[in-house]
């Protein structure tokens, strides 16, 4: 990810720290932000092939993988202070590749998301209800999404991955996955990853 640039970069990005709420042990989301630090070093681990020319199935809304994470851990899950959930990776080959083009270093990546460092909650700017929660070097923003909210956003992947390969430049959102966590005994949140700029996490 770019650096922020210009005479009044350092302010923005001290700025953008403070901003939000750090989830630490008692916080409501705590376990919530364990799981998704969990999953998303799960899946971005899981380093496969990666080719351009993606077939039709690569982009089928039924394309998705679920990992049950028990706390005492399995053959392909780490044990874990959290609560028993299941993960599912949404199309998991295109995110790859996305991240591929993006020019995104999964180590780096990793180390951002799930790193030791919490994650800051922010409040949500209208009433989706969604939950925004922001890395603490404010290099990416993950974003709850409703149900519907998901299968527009699948509908719409293979025209978004065409777009990103084409200009390589484009200044769209840029997104490096879609999941779902699911709680034993409790609601789906499904939760979709996307870069967020300084300037983005300075506007109140």
């Amino acid at each position: 990810p770019s650096p922020a640039t210009g005479p009044h970069a350092g302010g923005r990005s001290r700025a953008a720290r403070r901003q939000g709420e750090t989830i630490a042990k008692g916080h409501k989301n705590y376990e919530l932000m364990l799981n998704l630090q969990l999953g998303i070093r799960h899946a971005v681990g899981k380093q496969g092939p990666i080719t351009l020319d993606l077939k039709s199935s690569a982009f089928d809304p039924k394309e998705k993988v679920w990992t049950r994470f028990p706390p005492e851990g399995s053959k392909y899950t780490p044990p874990h202070s959290s609560c028993d959930f299941r993960w599912k990776d949404y199309c998991p080959q295109v995110f790859r590749t996305l991240r591929r083009l993006f020019k995104v270093d999964a180590a780096d990546y990793m180390l951002s998301l799930c790193g030791d460092q919490a994650l800051r909650e922010l409040s949500s700017p209208g009433k989706s209800g969604s939950f925004f929660y922001l890395t603490s070097n404010d290099q990416y923003m993950i974003k709850t999404m409703k149900k519907a909210e998901v299968k527009i956003f699948l509908k719409m992947l293979r025209a978004y991955y065409n777009h990103v390969r084409s200009f390589e430049n484009t200044l769209v959102t840029k997104f490096f996955g879609l999941h779902c966590v699911k709680l034993a005994g409790a609601n789906q949140k499904k939760v979709v990853q996307d870069k967020a700029r300084v300037e983005h996490a300075n506007k109140s």
